[in-house]
C-alpha cells in the first residue's frame, strides 16, 4: 500500500493514510505491524466496524460519516477486542497507533463535540 496525503482533524499529527481498498488489504490491516509511524494512519471505507484481534499494539480509532464528519473516537483501544462499533451512520473508520499520538483523543473529541471511549 502506498501511503497517500490526507488532513485529519481529529488526529492533526497524521499526514499519510494507508488505505485498505482490495479484499486481502481489509482483511489483514494492521496485522503482522509492530507499530505505525506517528505521521500515518490506515483507512477503511464503507466500514462501521472493527476488531484488533491478533494485533501486536494498541490503537486509536476515529470513526467518520459519509460526510467526514467524526462519529466516535475509541483511545486506547487494546490488541485481543472482538468488535468496536461505530453505529450505522459510520462510513469511513480510521486507525492510528495509540502510543503514537501527540495530542489527547479526549480533547479532540471534546473539540468535535463527540464522546471519546476508551479501549471498549
Amino acid at each position: 500500500m502506498k501511503p497517500k496525503p490526507i488532513s485529519l482533524p481529529w488526529f492533526p499529527e497524521v499526514r499519510e493514510c494507508l488505505w485498505a481498498w482490495m479484499p486481502w488489504a481489509r482483511s489483514r490491516g494492521l496485522l503482522k505491524r509492530t507499530s505505525l509511524p506517528p505521521h500515518q494512519c490506515m483507512g477503511f471505507r464503507f466500514c462501521n466496524a472493527v476488531h484488533t484481534v491478533g494485533m501486536r499494539f494498541p490503537i486509536d480509532i476515529a470513526f467518520v460519516d459519509r460526510h467526514g464528519r467524526l462519529l466516535r473516537l475509541y483511545q486506547n483501544v487494546p490488541p485481543g477486542r472482538w468488535c468496536v462499533w461505530g453505529g450505522f451512520k459510520a462510513w469511513t473508520v480510521y486507525e492510528r497507533d495509540s502510543r503514537r499520538g501527540v495530542e489527547s483523543p479526549r480533547s479532540v473529541a471534546s473539540r468535535h463535540g463527540v464522546e471519546s471511549l476508551h479501549g471498549q
